[in-house]
């Protein structure tokens, strides 16, 4: 797997997961609806899949409460290409379907039937917070689901990255997961590319865009939807290294503290384990490291902020 800039030949195949946020409250207030996305995103799937035969695809949905693979279904085998089929039978018979090259088909008819299912459980039982997405367990499996393909393709070069298609907001309480999930992500060279369709600007996926090497935009008419993924999403690792893609210049690297899950500018950090705290903290909750409060330095603006010393 590689980067740009880095070990890439134009011949090597591309490992692209895309983890589709389908959280079906957040979709309801955007300009475009979530039928009309699917249709959008299932041609930039067989565009993806046409580039190169060797391509692989893994599709993610990710909503309130849960995360799991709708391409390839479960039961299936190590490579992408030999994917259950036991859902063809949902449009089989459909003549429509009938001349289209069965690749296509059988990603088209499972990732249709796969959100449909989640959508529907979805509305039945939503999660507890309708605002944000089960995005860092999305994104763990995928670089999980990465490091198997690329261990049972020992002899193919496969350049592996993410896709993330969101429409929720950030989650706080998620900050940690998503960022184990970035470092990974970058020590296995795997890029992580953002399309946030809708809503405000995810601070940790902008975090995520960077570190990574990837790109993030934020769609400002999401009706065109299928124009920012063929331009913007669509070039692989060789393919970037001789066009500048738009993206977003200047990254929010705030982060969300430990103990009440809040965005903040300034606040403690534990010396040891590093983790962070809006307010002072008699004893790290992370490590159990304690805090001496008159080690606490303070900002030029007289907020009190930086590294505690531990006794």
């Amino acid at each position: 797997m590689g980067m740009p800039g880095r070990d890439h030949d134009v011949k090597d195949p591309s490992l692209l997961t895309v983890i589709v946020d389908v959280n079906p409250f957040q979709w309801a207030d955007c300009p475009l609806p979530l039928d009309a996305a699917m249709r959008q995103i299932v041609v930039f799937f067989n565009a993806y899949l046409a580039l190169k035969p060797q391509n692989q695809l893994a599709i993610i949905a990710a909503s309130t409460d849960a995360c799991r693979f709708v391409y390839p279904t479960s039961g299936s085998g190590q490579s992408l290409d030999t994917s259950s089929s036991s859902s063809s039978g949902t449009s089989s018979g459909s003549t429509s379907l009938s001349t289209v090259y069965h690749r296509f088909r059988k990603v088209n008819e499972l990732f249709i039937a796969g959100i449909q299912d989640m959508v529907s459980k979805e509305r039945e039982s939503p999660g507890r917070d309708a605002s944000t997405s089960m995005i860092a367990s999305a994104m763990s499996r995928a670089l999980c689901y990465a490091n198997r393909v690329a261990k049972a393709n020992p002899f193919t070069r496969y350049h592996s990255r993410l896709l993330i298609l969101s429409v929720s907001d950030d989650a706080s309480s998620q900050y940690i997961q998503i960022m184990n999930a970035i470092f990974s992500a970058q020590k296995s060279h795997t890029l992580i590319d953002v399309a946030k369709v809708h809503g405000p600007d995810s601070i940790f996926l902008q975090q995520a865009a960077d570190i990574t090497q990837g790109n993030y935009l934020r769609l400002s008419k999401p009706e065109g939807l299928l124009g920012y993924l063929m331009t913007s999403f669509l070039p692989d690792h060789y393919t970037r290294t001789f066009i500048y893609l738009p993206g977003k210049d200047q990254v929010d690297f705030r982060a969300a503290c430990f103990c009440h899950k809040h965005i903040i500018d300034v606040g403690y950090v534990c010396s040891v384990c590093l983790s962070i705290f809006c307010k002072f903290m008699p004893e790290c909750t992370t490590c159990n490291t304690r805090f001496e409060k008159g080690l606490a330095s303070a900002t030029p603006d007289g907020v009190t902020s930086a590294t505690d010393a531990f006794t």
